[in-house]
């Protein structure tokens, strides 16, 4: 009788403890949803007062030595060892899901509304599910089959509401969103061997150190320039760049005078 009474609040207590798990995992995501929900409103105010260039300058920045410092306290270096080839593949990677997909949907958010924007991402697993089966790694059923065409019916009736009012700059954003969220999608899909590989911090940590706008740390000053004349000189070619952001800190610059590296004080003494 007491081993069956052991065994029956065994099961009880693990009964409450499963239903506790669920209800905390329950709770999670709906704190996840209020803040991916409220970030597109967050990102449109800062799009809006930064310029697209200027936040994406600032996130550039802040992401690769936020990934520097994730792999340096989960797996003790700031540059944990991985394969040439794993290097060279997550770069790659990260260039399509972290440049060209940001980068795209900050344009795409700036452009439309922050509502159309977590609507239109919100479609990202209808395209991992499509690129599965363009991949052939699954095969779709006929329930997947109607859900994805309820789905897409549900988009272009969206995006069609402002197509027909004349609101060009708003469809051009959603169209924009929709190229990102096909990006992003294929780079889930991608990644996926590389995470079951190396495990989520390694692969994260490199695709957004590697994927992010090359900046040089420690400098004086950076700058964001656009491209506005391509010359050639010789056997050099000459960019004239126009800039677009820039962000600098009040230290002492480095000078390179008469073949050797001086600081302003000495290269005036030099003169």
């Amino acid at each position: 009788m007491c081993f069956g009474s052991a065994r029956a609040r065994c099961g009880v207590g693990h009964a409450l403890n499963l239903k506790k798990q669920n209800t905390l995992a329950l709770m999670a995501a709906m704190i996840l949803i209020l803040i991916w929900g409220a970030n597109f409103s967050v990102q449109k105010y800062l799009l809006d007062t930064l310029s697209p260039s200027g936040f994406l300058l600032g996130r550039y920045l802040i992401m690769p030595t936020c990934a520097l410092i994730m792999m340096r306290v989960m797996l003790g270096s700031f540059f944990p060892p991985m394969a040439r080839k794993d290097i060279f593949e997550l770069a790659s990677l990260g260039f399509v899901g972290h440049s060209l997909h940001v980068g795209i949907v900050c344009y795409g958010i700036h452009l439309s509304t922050p509502f159309s924007s977590s609507v239109i991402l919100a479609c990202g697993p209808i395209f991992t599910l499509l690129i599965l089966r363009w991949k052939g790694h699954e095969k779709l059923q006929r329930y997947q089959v109607l859900g994805v065409s309820i789905a897409f019916t549900g988009v272009l009736l969206f995006l069609s509401e402002k197509i027909m009012i004349g609101d060009l700059r708003a469809t051009g954003g959603d169209m924009v969103l929709l190229v990102a969220s096909v990006l992003f999608s294929y780079y889930t899909v991608q990644a996926k061997p590389l995470l079951e590989k190396h495990g989520s911090i390694l692969t994260m940590g490199y695709a957004t150190l590697l994927g992010g706008l090359p900046v040089i740390q420690n400098c004086v000053a950076t700058f964001e320039c656009k491209t506005i004349q391509r010359t050639v000189v010789g056997d050099h070619v000459l960019f004239l760049g126009q800039v677009e952001n820039y962000v600098y800190e009040s230290k002492t610059p480095l000078l390179f005078c008469q073949g050797n590296y001086m600081q302003v004080a000495e290269a005036l003494l030099s003169n």
